[in-house]
């Protein structure tokens, strides 16, 4: 072994002489116009050749520092999508995956009309397959088949890339649809997400996702089938869609409040809220939006009927409102139906938003956060296995039952729930039980200045876990006293966020019902 090390370490002496001489002939980074002179073509060219011999011999490391040497001092060469796929095919062959990947993704940013591309998003998908990283491969999958979509399918329709595409989990096919939204698999995945949804149980997201297929590709072959797999006969049946009775006014956003009854009071005050935030509105956007008023007065029957009102009558665009909980379900079960996008600012049932894909919840009570957390760690950052942290009161036993139970019911692994004292200034006993457990993920609703105490010590007995808590942590004191450990940090926004996948269904649902009117 010494003595394989002693000439590993001249060779790369050698090696490094080699490219340092390379360099003394270069002035500056060589082609950093639109070409390359006479001799710094000539000297990418012996580079470029001296590549190809190392890569024939089977010289990986060699064909690394080769590459790396053309591709950082000579970027205008005009080859260098050649001197990338011998690089990913080098690094490969070491066993450095995640260094293949980068270099492929340097070549489809830097050379998307190479004709080496789909070889190498091939490649990469192998690559990627290797290292077991299945998402990273099916990215690559999709970039590859929308390159050429009727050569990227069998003769029955389904994608070649089917038989790895079909392992995703269904968190994993969700975010393969937020990273392309454009594809032209997309109606494909989505179909697939409905089965992978309904093998889970979990009809209502099943449903939810056929409807936004519907959206985005009315009358397609997948639409259909993902229909079908619902056993619904056409897509009206599977958003339950009604259409109003004259057209729908683009402009016009309808508000549901208790004007009469025993929240009279409370709704006359929603209702000039409302109109103050309409006026400013109008004056940043210099739009000329308008407001129609439908009273509930609190009641969830008649909060109902004010929503047809509003959507199949008066071709309100969108809903507003309600002040309560009762009369907002009973006005987003409407909405859903007409398929105008509701908005509840107040109402504390922090499970209306289930009600359908056009239900919106912009208020965070204190049992959403626990499980909004559980379900980003569960579904998007694929975690399997928890601790729970808390302080031993009543709001932190709530907050930490809340999680658990949303773990559990996603399929992860609660491996410990440690309790300290709400007044602790020393963790040590606590950190290193839930260290011995090893858990990927800790959740921890504890206070500001719990944290302030907390926080340097989970960072010195190196629990090692992403961590955590609840939109209270967005707070400069405790960002300041965090240091690097806020990086390994994970809480929700103080104020309500769409995504922007989020952003474009409620812009697609908007110009769908311009279109119906």
């Amino acid at each position: 072994m010494a003595g394989i090390g002693t000439r590993s370490a001249g060779h790369r002496c050698r090696q490094a002489v080699a490219v340092l001489l390379t360099m003394a002939a270069c002035v500056g980074l060589a082609g950093a116009g639109d070409g390359l002179s006479g001799s710094d073509q000539e000297q990418a060219r012996r580079l470029y050749a001296q590549l190809k011999a190392a890569s024939e011999q089977q010289r990986s490391r060699q064909c690394l520092e080769l590459a790396g040497t053309l591709l950082d001092y000579y970027p205008a060469f005009d080859r260098n999508d050649e001197v990338l796929t011998l690089a990913v095919d080098a690094a490969a062959k070491v066993g450095d995956e995640r260094h293949a990947l980068a270099l492929t993704d340097e070549l489809l940013a830097d050379h998307p009309d190479s004709p080496l591309v789909d070889g190498a998003l091939e490649r990469a998908a192998q690559i990627a397959v290797a290292a077991g990283d299945s998402l990273r491969a099916a990215h690559f999958l999709v970039l590859h088949y929308d390159r050429d979509p009727v050569r990227g399918q069998r003769d029955d329709g389904v994608p070649r890339s089917a038989p790895l595409l079909e392992q995703l989990a269904t968190g994993q096919l969700a975010d393969l649809v937020i990273f392309h939204p454009d594809s032209a698999l997309l109606p494909w995945l989505q179909c697939r997400r409905v089965q992978s949804l309904l093998d889970a149980g979990r009809d209502a997201d099943a449903r939810s996702v056929a409807a936004d297929l519907e959206l985005a590709a009315p009358g397609d072959r997948w639409t259909v089938a993902a229909l079908n797999l619902l056993g619904l006969s056409s897509p009206l049946q599977a958003s339950v869609r009604r259409e109003p009775d004259g057209p729908v006014h683009p402009r016009q956003v309808g508000l549901l409040c208790p004007l009469t009854g025993r929240y009279a009071e409370l709704g006359a005050a929603f209702h000039d809220a409302a109109r103050l935030a309409l006026q400013a509105t109008n004056q940043e956007l210099g739009r000329e939006f308008t407001l129609v008023v439908e009273d509930t007065g609190g009641d969830p029957v008649s909060g109902a009927l004010a929503a047809r009102r509003l959507c199949r009558e008066r071709g309100s665009i969108a809903l507003f409102g309600d002040l309560l909980s009762d009369p907002t379900t009973a006005a987003a079960v409407v909405a859903e139906q007409y398929g105008a996008p509701l908005v509840s600012p107040t109402a504390t049932n922090d499970r209306i938003w289930e009600i359908g894909p056009n239900v919106f919840q912009t208020n965070l009570t204190g049992q959403f956060e626990p499980r909004l957390l559980a379900n980003l760690a569960s579904t998007v950052l694929l975690k399997s296995t928890y601790a729970v942290l808390y302080p031993d009161e009543p709001e932190g036993r709530r907050h930490a039952d809340a999680f658990v139970a949303e773990v559990e019911r996603l399929g992860g692994r609660i491996v410990a729930q440690v309790a300290f004292a709400p007044e602790a200034i020393d963790f040590q006993e606590a950190l290193l039980e839930v260290r011995g457990r090893r858990p990927e993920v800790v959740f921890v609703p504890a206070t500001v200045e719990q944290m302030i105490l907390l926080g340097p010590q989970l960072e010195f007995h190196r629990v090692g876990a992403l961590v955590m808590g609840l939109s209270t942590w967005n707070s400069a004191l405790l960002a300041e006293s965090a240091g690097n450990g806020a990086r390994r940090r994970r809480v929700p926004r103080q104020l309500p966020a769409v995504p922007g996948a989020l952003g474009r269904v409620v812009r697609r649902r908007l110009a769908g019902r311009q279109l119906s009117a």
